[in-house]
C-alpha cells in the first residue's frame, strides 16, 4: 500500500519567507538556542527537580510527595512539544513530509545522539548531535582512504564499505554503553573538574 505525504510551504514569518538554506539556518539556530535555554531553566525549576526525582527513583519521589502521574504526563507532553517543533522545522525545510521519510535508521540515530551525549543531560544532547554529525564525515574520509589501498579493490571489502556507517553507529552505541554509560556530558564535567583542581592534583 502506497503511503502519501503532504506538501509543506516555505516558512513564512511576518511576511518574510525563509526559502533559502541561509535564511532557514537562522530560524533553526534561533529555535535551538531558545529551546535549549528554556530546557535548562526548566530543569532548574521545581518541576525540573521533580522530573529528576522521578527519573532517578520514582518510589522515593512518591514518598517525598511528587505526583508521579502528573509529572509523567507532563514529561511526555514537553517531549512531544520538542518533537513537534523539530518536525515542523524539518517539514518546512524539506518542503514535503511523509511517513516513508522516517525510517528505523533515523530512530536509531536519534537514540545514539541521546546515549552518546548522556541520558538526562540537556547539553549532552548537543554533544551527541555534534558527534553524530561529524561521524559520517570522518567515516567518509576513512572509506575514501581505504579505497585508495589494495584492500579497497577486494569485492568483499567494497560491499562492506557500503554499510560501514550503520556498523559504526552500532559499535559507537555499544562502546558508550560499556565504557562511558553517562555520555560525553559526564566526561566533559570530569575534564573541567580535573583542570579546575589541577594545581592541587599532586
Amino acid at each position: 500500500m502506497a503511503l502519501f505525504g503532504s506538501m509543506a510551504e516555505p516558512l513564512n514569518l511576518f511576511g518574510f519567507i525563509f526559502d533559502t538554506d541561509k535564511s532557514f539556518y537562522y530560524v533553526a539556530l534561533f529555535a535551538l538556542v531558545f529551546m535549549f535555554i528554556w530546557g535548562c531553566n526548566l530543569m532548574r525549576s521545581r518541576d525540573g527537580r521533580a522530573f529528576v526525582a522521578v527519573r532517578d527513583h520514582y518510589l522515593s519521589a512518591e514518598i517525598m510527595g511528587v505526583k508521579l502521574n502528573k509529572y509523567r504526563l507532563l514529561s511526555f507532553g514537553i517531549s512531544s512539544f520538542y518533537a513537534g517543533i523539530g518536525g515542523a522545522l524539518y517539514a518546512h525545510y524539506l518542503g514535503y513530509v511523509s511517513a516513508e521519510g522516517f525510517t528505523i535508521m533515523m530512530s536509531i540515530q536519534f537514540l545514539a545522539m541521546i546515549i552518546i551525549g548522556g541520558l538526562g543531560s540537556i547539553k549532552g544532547t548537543l554533544m551527541g548531535v555534534i558527534f553524530m554529525v561529524f561521524l559520517p564525515e570522518v567515516l567518509g574520509n576513512i572509506v575514501g582512504l581505504m579505497k585508495m589501498t589494495d584492500w579497497g579493490n577486494i569485492p568483499m571489502v567494497v560491499d562492506g564499505l557500503a554499510y560501514i556507517k550503520e556498523m559504526a553507529i552500532g559499535l559507537v552505541i555499544i562502546g558508550f554503553l560499556i565504557f562511558e554509560p553517562e555520555g560525553l556530558a559526564h566526561r566533559w564535567a570530569q575534564i573541567k573538574n580535573y583542570w579546575k583542581f589541577y594545581p592541587f592534583a599532586y
